[in-house]
């Protein structure tokens, strides 16, 4: 079986639904490596659209990425998690939630309040006979998993597995000997990289589709 992997959404509903359409009915594993919110504009849809879960015969795992933990952490006491949040993308999040409820600041409060408890009980890392799938950086620490950088940190196996990651993005898919990368900006290059990976072989995707805008 294969096991798709997408990262870094960020708000890109369009390339959100091509990806899942260029998969289509087949079975197999789809794993989103976290940030589906900020920065573009139809981050409402992209959660709506994770939290339907996916068509029969199709495992889907959500991560948490290093965006959800900010609009999680917003919502917590102090202003500086907000202001935060908000310089770094959370605005148009905030903007898409109310536009999707016609302004109606009320309710468009209440939905980020459910999908802030959908993203705070997302896993940071999940992992299969030959690879492990997180945000940033394999590590035994959340907020590693969350913003680690690999310019930081020796680009080793995670206990004998691949790692696949996003959060850092580079123009193409980067696949060194011990990890990959798939993160490759979509929210301003307008295109999504989706790693195809074979459940019987160790490291790095067979392959790699994109979708464009």
């Amino acid at each position: 079986m294969k096991t798709y992997v997408m990262t870094d959404i960020h708000g890109r509903f369009d390339l959100l639904i091509k990806a899942l359409e260029m998969i289509g009915t087949e079975h197999c594993s789809i794993i989103f490596l976290g940030d589906y919110i900020d920065r573009g504009p139809d981050s409402y849809k992209v959660v709506q659209r994770l939290k339907d879960g996916g068509l029969i015969g199709q495992m889907w795992t959500c991560l948490k990425g290093n965006h959800e933990d900010m609009a999680v952490a917003a919502g917590g006491p102090g202003a500086h998690a907000a202001d935060h949040w908000i310089a770094n993308g959370g605005g148009a999040t905030v903007d898409s939630y109310y536009s999707e409820h016609g302004d109606d600041v009320q309710m468009a409060s209440a939905a980020l309040q459910v999908d802030a408890a959908w993203m705070n009980a997302l896993p940071t890392m999940c992992q299969d006979e030959h690879r492990v799938y997180v945000h940033a950086q394999a590590s035994g620490a959340e907020h590693v998993r969350l913003w680690g950088r690999w310019d930081s940190a020796p680009d080793a196996l995670w206990r004998g597995k691949h790692v696949v990651h996003g959060h850092t993005p580079c123009d193409q898919p980067t696949t060194c000997q011990n990890r990959t990368n798939l993160d490759v900006g979509a929210f301003f290059t307008g295109r999504l990289a989706v790693g195809v990976f074979d459940d019987t072989l160790p490291g790095g995707p067979v392959e790699v589709r994109y979708v464009t805008a």
